[in-house]
């Protein structure tokens, strides 16, 4: 590549490159935000100044909607719409670096719908504690892969715990791209957002053990991770027909009905036809159930290939299952109620192991984490809604128990302390607004304010003290070099600013430093 200049590379960055080519992929919006934060500058800057000129108009929103969409929006940069493919390419051509299409979802766009996009990613940051807790350990830089941004994927398939999504210090969702924070830390409260995990102290769950629906859900994030690592082979041979061919070797089998096995796969036998004629293509989540149900690699699926074209096993799941498999039996539903009761008991597991662990704050949050229209729970589940409800309720309290326990012994610290902090800085490092402080805790509040206030006091009267006496010793160095010091030249001298000259004190200071030296101050005093 031919030499550039820094206007025409404003974003180069020597020794920075992507952390691509393995399953823990990093995102381009991760990729951006570190490139922002190694030169210096706001993201939202990047895009308004640099990226925006390179890409089509309506791709990166105006000026003045940047910070809104910096808080969810942002995340289509990482999928597989004509977004992340402008982006990427825009990146490219700032930074030199090539292959950041990669860091995308858009090598695989041609396997599935373009309706698709949308059911990727989440909107939200999630994040692996132990993954966080080993980079850490190893001295390596915080980063944020694609695999957690992508919808699917719930569980960590190294350390086979839950994806975390709130920051487990102010219990806040963080962000998805923060300005000023660097990744792993909470912008809220600087919290590293490992610390305090739950996570951190449950083992990982068995893979023999384990069941079905947890065992599913760790073969999708293995299959997504597999397919973020090979983004290159993905672009070149990524294609409907694998997935075609796998829904008409199995329709062929003489044992196989097209609308029993429609209700198996959870679909419309119309749906099942179109896709079987490549009329139309699926979604992703719908890909990735009919390859998990039918027993198929969904890397290779997606690229149409039935013979292994990778250097290492794309499937590691399939040395790891038990010699009687945990997988549901390859027999198909005999009608819609026998399958509607299979859909309802996934349900009732997914929500007893989510009560049992405690990772729900709200039901909205419970029915999104499912992907379930708002309300069903309380008319499908009436036996369970009003236990969710109670957990909901309880954890939330717990939270509100941790947060006020933090804010008091911040509270106590400060005033106790004698480090000097105002009530907003604590505030602000605890997450929480001010009047919050001043509504839970009226007394400690009330002593605080008085603390900063005579400790403001004291701290200026000695800062104010220091400096006359830097002045003084200025003067008297100045004289026994033989100069006669103006004001001026002697606040210089002592390394103060220029302002200070308009301070009352000083100019007495200034009179009495030449008496005790036996000169007479220049008659000008300036």
């Amino acid at each position: 590549m031919s030499a550039t200049s820094s206007r025409q590379r404003p974003l180069l960055y020597a020794g920075f490159g992507p952390l691509s080519g393995f399953p823990e992929t990093e995102s381009l919006t991760g990729f951006l935000s570190r490139l922002c934060a190694a030169r210096g500058i706001l993201i939202t800057d990047a895009l308004d100044h640099l990226v925006r000129p390179l890409v089509p108009p309506g791709i990166v929103p105006p000026r003045r909607d940047l910070s809104k969409f910096l808080k969810r929006a942002i995340v289509r940069y990482d999928g597989m719409g004509p977004s992340a493919a402008y982006v990427a390419r825009a990146l490219e051509h700032l930074t030199g670096v090539s292959g950041l299409a990669y860091l995308t979802f858009v090598p695989w766009q041609r396997a599935f719908s373009a309706s698709s996009t949308g059911a990727v990613l989440m909107h939200g940051k999630r994040w692996c504690a132990r993954c966080f807790a080993s980079w850490h350990e190893q001295g390596l830089p915080f980063y944020e892969p694609l695999l957690w941004r992508l919808a699917p994927v719930v569980w960590c398939p190294e350390h086979r715990v839950r994806l975390s999504d709130r920051c487990p210090s102010c219990g806040r969702a963080p962000r998805l791209v923060t300005q000023t924070v660097p990744p792993g830390h909470c912008e809220r409260c600087g919290h590293l957002l490992y610390r305090g995990d739950p996570c951190l102290e449950r083992d990982d769950f068995a893979v023999r053990d384990a069941g079905g629906d947890a065992l599913w859900e760790w073969w999708t994030a293995l299959a997504l991770g597999r397919m973020c690592a090979i983004g290159s082979w993905g672009q070149a041979y990524a294609t409907p027909d694998g997935f075609a061919a796998l829904l008409r070797e199995t329709t062929a089998r003489p044992d196989v009905a097209l609308a029993p096995l429609a209700r198996y796969l959870g679909v419309n036998p119309a749906t099942l036809t179109r896709w079987r004629s490549m009329k139309t293509k699926p979604r992703l989540r719908q890909f990735l159930d009919v390859c998990i149900r039918l027993g198929a690699i969904p890397v290779t699926v997606a690229t149409g290939s039935k013979y292994q074209l990778l250097d290492f096993d794309p499937c590691p799941w399939k040395r790891t299952l038990p010699a009687t498999p945990q997988l549901p039996p390859r027999v198909f539903a005999t009608s819609s109620s026998q399958a509607r009761d299979q859909r309802d008991a996934r349900l009732r597991r997914a929500l007893d192991r989510m009560m049992a662990e405690g990772a729900c704050r709200s039901v909205p949050e419970v029915e999104r984490a499912l992907c379930l229209p708002p309300g069903i729970l309380s008319r499908r589940f009436p036996d369970r809604y009003a236990e969710l409800r109670a957990v909901c309720a309880a954890r939330r309290d717990e939270e509100r128990r941790r947060r006020l326990a933090r804010c008091r012994a911040a509270l106590d610290e400060a005033i106790q302390g004698p480090e000097v902090r105002s009530v907003h800085a604590i505030a602000r490092s605890l997450g929480v607004g001010s009047e919050s402080l001043r509504r839970w805790f009226p007394d400690r509040f009330r002593r605080l304010v008085e603390v900063y206030a005579e400790r403001s006091a004291t701290f200026r009267r000695d800062r104010l003290r220091r400096r006359l006496q830097a002045v003084r010793a200025a003067v008297c160095d100045l004289v026994a070099e033989g100069e006669r010091p103006s004001l001026h030249r002697a606040v210089l001298h002592a390394g103060l600013p220029p302002t200070f000259c308009a301070e009352p004190p000083v100019r007495p200071v200034w009179s009495r430093a030449f008496a005790a030296c036996g000169v007479a101050p220049p008659a000008s005093g300036c």
